[in-house]
């Protein structure tokens, strides 16, 4: 009973990222797995460094993902991506070929093409009065 109210308060925690009315954009630099993996699957854009592999590490200490990142990565990665990183534990890699699939767009490692900035010029969003 204790677990599963811990892993619903940590649950709630993602949903209010992936539910939230304002837009949250993900930096990825490096390996990306368990709770990083789950908040970058809530977030509404995520940019990848060349270095990052983004896992579903779990499958390798058999336990399953709570969080709702499964439900999140299938429109994401898609099915067959989703399935090959849950079954068999793989990170699937920021190579240009497989960017487009885990992020909206691939940097060089320590480029200022990870900066934010551009992004949040893209992304104004205006208060609608009714």
């Amino acid at each position: 009973n204790d677990l599963f109210n811990t892993i619903a308060r940590l649950r709630r925690g993602f949903d209010a990222v992936a539910n939230s009315n304002k837009p949250f954009i993900a930096a990825i630099h490096g390996l990306c797995i368990g709770g990083g993996l789950d908040l970058i699957a809530a977030c509404d854009i995520r940019l990848a460094a060349e270095s990052a592999k983004i896992g579903l590490r779990e499958t390798k200490i058999a336990i399953v993902a709570d969080m709702g990142s499964l439900e999140r990565l299938v429109g994401i990665v898609g099915k067959g991506h989703l399935r090959e990183m849950a079954l068999t534990g793989r990170a699937l890699a920021s190579s240009p070929s497989r960017a487009a699939a885990c992020s909206a767009s691939a940097c060089p490692s320590g480029s200022r093409g990870m900066s934010m900035l551009p992004w949040k010029r893209r992304c104004r969003f205006q208060a609608v009065t009714p």
